[in-house]
This record gives C-alpha cells, sequence and structure tokens, in this order.
C-alpha cells in the first residue's frame, strides 16, 4: 500500500541517509554505525540509529523493528529527547502493522501524532493520519480510511512550505480508497491528479510504479481489460528495476487473478507462479501462503503432484506465520506491561506534583497567617505602650473596648 512510502519519508528526515532503505548494505553499514559508538553513549545519536536500522528490518523481520524501536523508545524517554520518541513509537506500529495487530498499531500511532501535536510539527500530524488511516485500510476500513485521508489532506493544505513530495501518496490513498468503495469515477480523477505528481519525483518511482498498478485495478473495475495489462505491465517494469520483491509479488498475485476470469490457463499459472516466487524472495509467509493457495487449487484435480507440492509451501507458510503469531504474542505483551508501566509512573509523578502544589500552597498560606499574626502582635505591642503612657499621665483606668485587641 502506498502509505509505506510516506513512511520512508519520515524516516529519511533522521541525520542518516534511507536511500538504500530495505537493502543488506543499508543495514550492515547502520549496524556497523551502532557498534562503533561506545557502550555509554546515552546520547541521541544512539536513538537515530536505533530508529533508522528499526525501519530497515520492519516488512521482513518486525520482531527486531520491534526490540529496535522500543531501545531507541526507552533510550529517548530516558534522554528526554521527544523527537526520538516519536520515530521510535512510530517503528513500534509499523512491527504491529505488520503483524496484523492493528489495535495496538493504531494505538501507538495515536499517541505519535499527540506528540508531534505537542511538538507543534504539523508535518507529523499528517504522516501519523496517514498511517492511522493506512491500518484502517488494511482491515478493509475503507470508509473510515477515507476520512482519515481527507482529514490529513486537508492538514497537509495548511502547511505554509509543504513537502511537495508526499502529496501524491496522499491523494493515492485517497484514490484507492474510492476504488475500494466503488467510486471509481472519484478513483480516477485522485489518482490521475496523484500519477501526474509523482511523475516528477524521480526519486520515488515506487510511488510513481504503485499508483500505475492502482489504475490499473480501476481499469479492470470499468471492464477494460486491455488498459489495465498494459498498466500492470508498466508498474513491473519498474518493480523490478527496483527490486521491490513485496511490490513485484502483488502485482502478479494481480495479473494471475486477471487472467483466472479471462480462463487463459496458461497465463494464470505463469504469472500464479511468479508471484509466489517473489513472494518467498521478500520472505512474506502471508504472500507466499496466498500464492502457494491459489497454484494448490489450480493443480487439484488436474496435477495432484504439483497440487501436493504447493499445498506443502502453504503448510510451511502457516506454520511461519504461528511461529511468527507467538514472537508477536509475547512482545505484544511486554508492550502492553511497558504501556502500563509508563502509564503508572506518569501517574505518581503526577500525584507527586500535585503534592507539592498542596504543599507549597499550605506553606504560603500559613505563612500569611504568621504574617498576621505578626503585625497583630506589634499592633497590640503599640497600643500597650501607648495606654501606658495614658495611664501614668492621667491616671484613669484603661477603656473597656481596648480589651477587644487582646
Amino acid at each position: 500500500m502506498l502509505p509505506r512510502f510516506l513512511l520512508i519519508c519520515l524516516f529519511c528526515c533522521l541525520p542518516i541517509s534511507a536511500a538504500l532503505a530495505q537493502s543488506v548494505v543499508a543495514r550492515d553499514s547502520l549496524l556497523k554505525k551502532l557498534n562503533a559508538l561506545p557502550v555509554t553513549a546515552n546520547d541521541t545519536t544512539r536513538v537515530n540509529v536505533l530508529n533508522v536500522l528499526a525501519f530497515e528490518y520492519y516488512r521482513n523481520k518486525p520482531d527486531t523493528t520491534y526490540l529496535l524501536a522500543q531501545q531507541a523508545y526507552e533510550l529517548a524517554t530516558r534522554l528526554n529527547y521527544p523527537k526520538g520518541q516519536v520515530r521510535a513509537l512510530t517503528g513500534i506500529a509499523l512491527a504491529f502493522d505488520q503483524w496484523g495487530d492493528y489495535a495496538k498499531s493504531i494505538k501507538a500511532y495515536r499517541q505519535a501524532k499527540e506528540l508531534y501535536s505537542r511538538l507543534k510539527n504539523t508535518y507529523g500530524v499528517v504522516v501519523s493520519l496517514n498511517n492511522i488511516a493506512d491500518t484502517y485500510m488494511l482491515q478493509g476500513e475503507w470508509r473510515k480510511g477515507l476520512a482519515l485521508m481527507q482529514e490529513c489532506y486537508a492538514v497537509y493544505k495548511i502547511i505554509a512550505k509543504p513537502k511537495q513530495h508526499i502529496k501524491p501518496i496522499i491523494l493515492g490513498n485517497i484514490g484507492e480508497c474510492f476504488y475500494q468503495l466503488n467510486q471509481l469515477d472519484s478513483a480516477s480523477i485522485y489518482l490521475k491528479q496523484a500519477l501526474a505528481l509523482a511523475k516528477l519525483d524521480l526519486e520515488d518511482p515506487l510511488s510513481y510504479g504503485h499508483i500505475i498498478s492502482l489504475l490499473g485495478d480501476v481499469s479492470l473495475a470499468k471492464n477494460k481489460p486491455d488498459q489495465a495489462y498494459f498498466l500492470y505491465k508498466q508498474s513491473i517494469a519498474i518493480f523490478i528495476k527496483q527490486d521491490n520483491y513485496t511490490l513485484l509479488n502483488e502485482v502478479y498475485y494481480r495479473l494471475a487473478t486477471f487472467y483466472q476470469k479471462t480462463a487463459q490457463k496458461d497465463s494464470l499459472l505463469h504469472y500464479a507462479k511468479l508471484s509466489l516466487l517473489y513472494g518467498q524472495k521478500s520472505a512474506s509467509p502471508k504472500a507466499v501462503l496466498q500464492s502457494s493457495q491459489l497454484l494448490t487449487k489450480l493443480y487439484k484435480g488436474k496435477n495432484d503432484a504439483e497440487a501436493l507440492r504447493y499445498y506443502e509451501i502453504a503448510v510451511a507458510a502457516k506454520d511461519s506465520l504461528y511461529s511468527q503469531d507467538r514472537i508477536k504474542q509475547l512482545l505484544s505483551l511486554t508492550f502492553d506491561e511497558k504501556q502500563q508501566a509508563q502509564e503508572i509512573e506518569a501517574a505518581k509523578a503526577e500525584y507527586r506534583s500535585t503534592v507539592r502544589t498542596y504543599i507549597f500552597i499550605g506553606l504560603l498560606e500559613r505563612v500569611g497567617e504568621l504574617i498576621k499574626v505578626g503585625s497583630r502582635a506589634n499592633f497590640v505591642v503599640t497600643k500597650r505602650q501607648s495606654h501606658d503612657q495614658t495611664v501614668a499621665t492621667t491616671d484613669r483606668p484603661p477603656m473597656e473596648r481596648n480589651l477587644a485587641f487582646f
């Protein structure tokens, strides 16, 4: 989905270049940088490296992303470094996204949005709204996703100097929502606007390619198969050039289902196998499971040996997903415990602050009372002195009303 490219923009704001995103070279470079830092280095540089490294793993190893982002968040909290905290929260949310734990993902994204608001970082608010919308889109809640994307676009438009490279991503996401809601004309309008802008951004060809593939979906829905095929092939050429296995898996699977509708068996099998190949290269059990299940179904009753082979691949993918679920449950529990501990600590801090305030107010009131008593005593002494002098000179008894001062 397009929102993932926006997250690349977010992490590229860090002092470390993410131009080699999702590559072994980038990870090795970052690991060397992290290992070169002194063990005792509790500085923002370590937080930044941990955050970028967390991003590098999020597609294929979300558990590693979670652990790195959690370390970054804890260190940033100790250093009172909110920029590091907010980026770490985004990394944590990314991990939960990949696991399919959308409730926790949305919670972390909302925390990031609140922190961006406190930092008066409107761009960060836009990113967070986009990511929250994406999470609803992943669950198929397209109306909620559309409403959030429209809010995201409204906030983006009030930025004095908006970052132009994220505008096509926002427009593309809105277009995708309209497509999924079967509002095809609106989808075409937004996607074509997005495509025109993305074409100008040579630094983000993946967004351009993905928008093309979405226009292919719209063309297919409008019963224009030739146009759809042409657009899908265009996007494939871009994804091959960029070595993006995840998007290649998705578009080849689209082509397979496209030929499933036209009953062209050879093309159907060809693209289903390519979808599986790139699913395996992307190391995504979900992608492998989807493609292998399709191939099992296609060969069942026609070539049982091949059907069995793909069935075994599907079973292995399911087992891998189960293992990931176990890891997710353990780390998710850790996340809940840490969140609760932070909430308890925040409540304690607020209580201590309240108690200190009340003590301070009490002291002020006590000081005020002492000042009053001192003034009163001084006034009485003065009166006594005056009274004594009067008695000495006039030899008269004191007036009764003066007793009221004692």
